[in-house]
């Protein structure tokens, strides 16, 4: 992660921070007392709202340490109007804070998960935290009344439905640890290089419009939950991540479980997208290509 810049830069797709360059008082605004009570060597400053399903609120709020020129953190809390304190919150330290946070079903067990990306620039996160209490409305506020069930911190996992699936699929773009790469590219070396045309990927606009048609099929409404480039031209690509080596996750009860051989079907319609890729691309692309056709047919095989 890049080294913070003194200035504390909250730049989110889903909502806007004005950002000051530290935070200079313990103006609650609409934050519950809860969070000001249990972060007593902290400023904390309200700072936006959002409406979520059911009535739920997502509140933000940026943070820093007393006496300390480190720029401190962005966090929000999950509450309702019934609610006297949080159902939970959540402190991200840096300065790339969270956007798009939504509530949603994700383990079918009729409780409303978490679902959120945090990140800006060259920074991706995804994050699942599954619901773990009884009752939304009645329970105390408890820090594990969300439990962290998937995180991703290389790019943008998305929320897909596949032909069979009972509950949201995860397709992550299955690189390991914090590397992300793009998924563009013709090399998995990242370098200058790759911003030649001959070592990107070419797509003709039928194959555009196929993976644009295959995206809405497999997310259906799903799709209000993923993440927006606000960026039409690139945004199906982006979220079909169609030259990485992709892996399909579920959650089940708390964890995360690869599901990627349950759906041939799917892995097949990108086999041949690859395939046709391939015969539009420069040589240099082919290697990459076939990588990733192996990669899925070995799941197809099992």
């Amino acid at each position: 992660m890049k080294k913070l810049l003194s200035l504390l830069i909250v730049i989110s797709f889903g909502f806007h921070l004005e950002v000051e360059a530290q935070v200079n008082s313990i103006i609650q605004g609409e934050l519950s007392n809860l969070i000001i009570e249990e972060n007593p060597d902290f400023y904390i400053q309200y700072r936006s709202s959002r409406e979520l399903k059911d009535g739920f609120i997502v509140r933000f709020f940026i943070y820093k340490i007393k006496d300390d020129d480190w720029p401190g953190g962005v966090g929000f809390e999950i509450t309702h109007p019934e609610r006297s304190s949080p159902l939970w919150y959540k402190m991200i330290h840096g300065d790339f804070g969270p956007h798009s946070v939504r509530l949603l079903d994700v383990n079918n067990d009729g409780k409303l998960d978490l679902f959120f990306y945090a990140g800006f620039e060259d920074v991706f996160s995804t994050f699942i935290y599954t619901a773990s209490y009884t009752d939304a409305f009645s329970d105390p506020f408890h820090k594990d009344n969300f439990v962290n069930s998937y995180t991703n911190e290389n790019d943008y996992s998305v929320l897909i439905k596949p032909e069979g699936a009972q509950q949201p699929v995860i397709l992550d773009s299955g690189y390991e640890g914090n590397i992300h790469v793009s998924g563009m590219a013709c090399f998995d070396d990242q370098s200058a290089i790759v911003i030649k045309d001959e070592n990107r990927l070419t797509i003709s606009e039928t194959i555009r419009e196929e993976i644009r048609e295959k995206y809405f099929e497999i997310t259906g409404q799903l799709d209000e939950y993923n993440f927006n480039y606000n960026m039409p031209e690139v945004y199906f690509l982006f979220n079909t991540k169609i030259l990485d080596p992709v892996k399909l996750y579920q959650i089940e009860g708390e964890l995360p479980v690869e599901v990627t051989s349950e759906y041939p079907e799917y892995l097949e319609w990108r086999i041949d997208i690859l395939k046709q890729i391939k015969n539009d691309s420069s040589e240099n692309c082919s290697e990459i290509i076939q990588k990733r056709v192996d990669h899925l047919k070995s799941y197809i095989n099992r």
